[in-house]
């Protein structure tokens, strides 16, 4: 039970960093009257990583934890890195829509999805580098990869898993749906991170999620709602399910399952003794 506590403290003391940097700089933005809001995008898009850089050094004494044995680059597969773009995409496409037309009956009156104001390429830029290059960094390495790399048994890492998704989901928000949404996308990153040993492909995978999301609220997603509202279904003006959407996704997050499959097949060790071992031929010779 310690050692549980003691591994699930670790998105919490991130958390504390991250929130005593968050604090300071809106503390210092506010004596900053002219240009306080581009200097709080710029606090808050360097807030994760500054808050990752501060956790690393505890990390390692800690909890023993070692960088190089959960992240690889020399390691990476091209047939990994293509199905996790693969799920990633379709999971985004397709599960939000079906958990919304699911719960629909919880979805209150308003906008589909509030529009990202456009003040300037700056605000743009900042909000890219920290959705798409800080906050998947921060995240992935504190709820996900220090956390299941410490965790030893299969029980440990079960609720380990359990856990860390319910604090993943629940620091984004207290929407029911979205809750359900990001456990399982917690549980997808969980599951295939177990499955390589490698945080690039979580990292990856995060950072194109919220690549599209913020694209899509940025730019696209009045157009979108305008291409496919002929095959929508509205709920209290919400667009709560999109089949084309769905069905594309689907359609792309099995091709990535598949390609995933075959793509990190360990090899048989009958297989592996058979190439260490020389041939009669070989001996002969």
């Amino acid at each position: 039970m310690r050692r549980i506590l003691k591994i699930t403290s670790i998105p919490l003391i991130y958390l504390f960093f991250l929130c005593i940097f968050l604090l300071i700089g809106t503390i210092i933005g506010e004596q900053v009257s002219e240009s306080s809001d581009v200097f709080l995008n710029i606090f808050t898009s360097c807030s994760q990583l500054v808050g990752l850089i501060i956790v690393i050094p505890i990390y390692i004494k800690l909890y023993k934890w070692t960088p190089r044995k959960t992240i690889s680059i020399k390691n990476i597969r091209f047939g990994i890195i293509t199905s996790v773009i693969l799920m990633s995409s379709g999971f985004y496409f397709a599960f939000p829509s079906i958990i919304k037309f699911i719960g629909a009956s919880w979805v209150q009156t308003g906008s589909a999805n509030e529009p990202f104001e456009i003040s300037s390429w700056i605000t743009i830029i900042l909000h890219l580098i920290g959705s798409v290059i800080a906050a998947p960094i921060g995240e992935e390495f504190c709820f996900r990869i220090v956390p299941l790399s410490i965790s030893k048994s299969k029980t440990e890492k079960i609720i380990t898993v359990i856990i860390t998704s319910l604090m993943f989901a629940v620091i984004h928000g207290f929407n029911p749906l979205r809750i359900v949404e990001l456990i399982l996308v917690s549980l997808l990153y969980s599951a295939i991170y177990l499955r390589t040993k490698n945080g690039i492909y979580l990292i990856i995978m995060h950072s194109l999620r919220n690549f599209i999301n913020l694209v899509l609220d940025t730019f696209a997603e009045h157009n979108l709602d305008y291409f496919l509202s002929s095959m929508a279904f509205v709920k209290n003006g919400y667009i709560v399910f999109r089949p084309i959407l769905v069905i594309f996704g689907i359609l792309m997050f099995i091709i990535g399952i598949v390609i995933f499959m075959r793509s990190n097949k360990k090899p048989r060790k009958d297989v592996e003794k058979n190439e260490k071992m020389p041939s009669l031929f070989e001996e002969r010779q």
